[in-house]
């Protein structure tokens, strides 16, 4: 069996360890990333890509309801923006971007009060959004009460690991069982070695689990006993018809609950030639215990009330819906994590959990910053990795509708 001696081992090719693995390579770690399936697959492929800032958690928190805000949150547009243009790393330049704006939008029936959380969210964030008026208003929203433009980009999940597994293909491998070898003997768990398929025994100094919800299998697997994993499961839905109009944002509901966040964030993925609506909010959070087919009844409902004119389209369209648990870091008394989480469960051992898709470049830095006591100190090439794939989509663009 060949060994090697490398800085840092990561476990999971989602966006967290892809930009993980980026972060530390470009700092001169020894560092390699280990996949069990495809890139991308669980919480990744199924993202609808928005780089939030934090609009649509403004206005419950001003009323002093929200628990997903983060004035860190703010900060990722901006970061990202430089990073899609070339200026900051890693490059994303060659990403494809969906979209240079969210939509936030209010509806007639929703009357003065969503008019109202709106405008405070508005007012929340000042220049980061503009009120469209006119031919500004796409086609699909004429309809609407208000529509408001949000500096928050829109981009394809798969390009984006697409561009970064392809700066580190030779740094990435998959592999269906790893087995640890672990040293307690100093009262905390220290992984000596990672044997992989078997065939590769890897030495490194530190360990990173960046693998969603397979972070409590991986936690157990070295000898981890307490909680790292809080499961918050979805059900959501999905659309496929070239017929859909392009469409990136949040209809705001207009109910007195004072509930956080839109009543449905819609965003739409383009693949070849097809397109979908990948449909979260609201529905996707209440569709937990609900069938397939209940989700679709509840879901056509919304969707022909919010867009009448679009009701000959959804009756053709292809309806899908697929269930996923976001992965965040365990906490005792159940609250909301709000930010990137980097912790350490054993002498080498780390758990990472970024929280929201756009904290991954927010993730690896606190990791970094986490990690620099460990000086690089390996320069082995692993040999023998098997290739990893890019993952697909829950709607996988098969067939036109």
């Amino acid at each position: 069996m060949r060994e090697y001696n490398v800085d840092v081992l990561i476990f999971g090719g989602g966006i967290a360890g892809l930009f993980c693995l980026d972060k530390l390579v470009r700092d001169c770690y020894n560092a390699y990333l280990i996949e069990k399936s495809a890139l991308g697959n669980g919480q990744t492929v199924c993202s609808q890509g928005i780089i939030h800032g934090g609009m649509k958690y403004v206005t419950a928190y001003l009323a002093g309801t929200a628990a997903g805000f983060s004035k860190h949150l703010r900060e990722m547009p901006a970061q990202w923006h430089e990073m899609l243009s070339g200026k900051r790393k890693p490059d994303l330049s060659s990403a494809k971007v969906y979209s240079q704006n969210c939509l936030f939008w209010t509806l007639n029936q929703g009357g003065m009060l969503a008019d109202a959380k709106a405008l405070i969210a508005t007012a929340g964030l000042n220049s980061l959004t503009e009120l469209l008026k006119g031919d500004s208003i796409p086609e699909v929203l004429k309809h609407a009460r208000r529509v408001y433009a949000i500096n928050e980009t829109v981009v394809d999940c798969l390009s984006l690991l697409e561009v970064i597994a392809n700066e580190h293909q030779h740094k990435i491998g998959t592999c269906t069982k790893t087995e640890f070898i672990n040293d307690t003997s100093s009262g905390q768990v220290s992984v000596t070695r990672a044997v992989l398929d078997e065939k590769i025994c890897i030495k490194p100094q530190l360990i990173v689990f960046a693998a969603g919800e397979g972070n409590e299998y991986l936690a157990r697997a070295v000898g981890v006993q307490n909680p790292v994993l809080k499961r918050l499961p979805l059900h959501q839905a999905y659309l496929v018809s070239n017929k859909l109009p392009l469409l990136y944002g949040h209809q705001i509901a207009g109910d007195t609950t004072g509930k956080e966040g839109p009543q449905i964030t819609i965003t739409t993925h383009l693949r070849n030639g097809v397109r979908a609506w990948n449909i979260g909010g609201k529905p996707a959070e209440q569709g937990v215990n609900q069938s397939a087919s209940e989700l679709e009844e509840n879901m056509r409902k919304i969707l022909n009330t919010s867009f009448p004119d679009l009701r000959s389209v959804f009756d053709s369209a292809r309806f899908g819906s697929f269930k996923i648990d976001r992965a965040e870091m365990w906490t005792p008394d159940k609250s909301r994590i709000t930010n990137p989480v980097v912790r350490q469960i054993g002498k080498n051992v780390f758990v990472v959990y970024p929280t929201k898709f756009a904290f991954a470049p927010l993730l690896a830095d606190w990791l970094f910053e986490a990690v620099k006591s460990v000086k690089p100190a390996t320069k082995d090439f692993v040999e023998g990795l098997i290739p990893a794939c890019i993952g697909k989509n829950p709607w996988h663009f098969t067939k036109k509708s």
